[in-house]
């Protein structure tokens, strides 16, 4: 059987299954499930949307477009799952550093210590 990431019909029939999915539960469709689909980890989904393609043929770069939206709409989906009345902010939360690449505080800038030498003779 062909890889999934150069059969764009393979791909689209699973985002439909992933859709349907998350429907009939009433839940937010997620890149897990998505993968699970695919028949793929979710590592495996994040590296081939973000993969260059470099010299692909025109299929694989369909494929890659179709993953970047669909993820974006799971990340939408799981935000908005997460605002309605009743849900907590930390499984969200979670998802989004795992998934999207958020995180609470911008990364501090770490300067290097500064040492004064002959310090302890000054008065």
């Amino acid at each position: 059987m062909a890889c999934i990431w150069d059969d764009s019909r393979r791909v689209q029939a699973a985002i439909r299954k992933a859709r349907a999915f998350a429907e009939e539960k009433k839940v937010p469709m997620t890149i897990e499930r998505l993968a699970a689909f695919l028949g793929v980890g979710r590592i495996e989904l994040l590296d081939e949307m973000e993969r260059r393609l470099d010299g692909d043929g025109e299929e694989r770069k369909k494929v890659q477009a179709l993953l970047r939206k669909t993820c974006a709409e799971a990340v939408a989906s799981v935000v908005e799952f997460g605002l309605l009345k009743g849900n907590t902010p930390t499984m969200t939360m979670f998802y989004l550093k795992s998934n999207a690449g958020y995180s609470e505080k911008a990364e501090e800038e770490k300067l290097p210590d500064v040492y004064f030498y002959g310090e302890e003779r000054l008065e």
